[in-house]
């Protein structure tokens, strides 16, 4: 994947009389993995989705590899590049396997490219269910299995371990990994934010409508081992 860099200047967003982000910056890069946190109501998905191009920011400036674009010309930039995973992943009513069809065919990709999907994300056993009878985490792995298909240059990823069981959770975090290996940048809005250690180049905090870049954690105190959640978690 080339080298790429996305960044948002200066941008608000309020709802009636309630500003939730207020002059906020930020920049995407490639491979780079960015940890958002906040309180319930602050604002992260919000900002999630005007970076994903589905929400208008009120003002602000985008510029994409240098080149400076307004809400109306990089939308279709965001839309095209950056992938935004909701909380609760919606899926088409039908197997998993014609979820992941779908995606094929909206995004113009080839089809030989689902068993790749199916086998990385390990979803093998489940291809043949209803889609919307699954649980959260195999909904999640179909989510980021159809991510895997898009192959975006970003991946937003609102609270992708919530209400995930222990087992789920390790799974979801290899594959994230696996995604920033690729190249894939990623942004990850979360409450539980010490699980992402390992995968986490900067942590940022929205509060008030400010966003603010918290220090890096020091090398000793960084979980660098997704095995050690596990083996901390046991």
């Amino acid at each position: 994947m080339n080298s790429f860099e996305y960044n948002f200047l200066g941008i608000n967003k309020a709802f009636g009389s309630k500003s939730v982000v207020k002059d906020a910056r930020l920049k995407i890069k490639n491979a780079r993995c960015t940890l958002l946190i906040g309180e319930n109501g602050a604002g992260k998905s919000t900002l999630l989705k005007i970076i994903s191009g589905l929400e208008r920011p009120d003002s602000g400036l985008i510029r994409i590899n240098n080149k400076d674009y307004k809400w109306g010309q990089g939308k279709s930039v965001l839309l095209k590049n950056i992938m935004y995973l909701h909380q609760q992943p919606y899926m088409f009513d039908g197997s998993v396997e014609k979820n992941l069809q779908y995606l094929v065919k909206v995004s113009r990709q080839p089809v030989k490219l689902i068993d790749q999907a199916i086998e990385w994300a390990g979803i093998q056993d489940i291809i043949h269910q209803n889609a919307k009878s699954l649980s959260g985490g195999e909904k999640q792995r179909v989510a980021i299995a159809r991510a895997y298909l898009r192959n975006p240059e970003v991946v937003l990823l609102d609270e992708p371990t919530a209400n995930l069981d222990q087992v789920s959770k390790i799974r979801t975090l290899k594959l994230l990994k696996q995604f920033k290996s690729r190249g894939i940048a990623m942004i990850i809005a979360s409450h539980d934010p010490d699980i992402f250690n390992g995968l986490q180049d900067e942590r940022l905090q929205l509060d008030s409508g400010k966003l603010t870049n918290l220090k890096p954690r020091k090398k000793s105190d960084k979980n660098t081992d997704i095995d050690n959640y596990k083996s901390r978690s046991a």
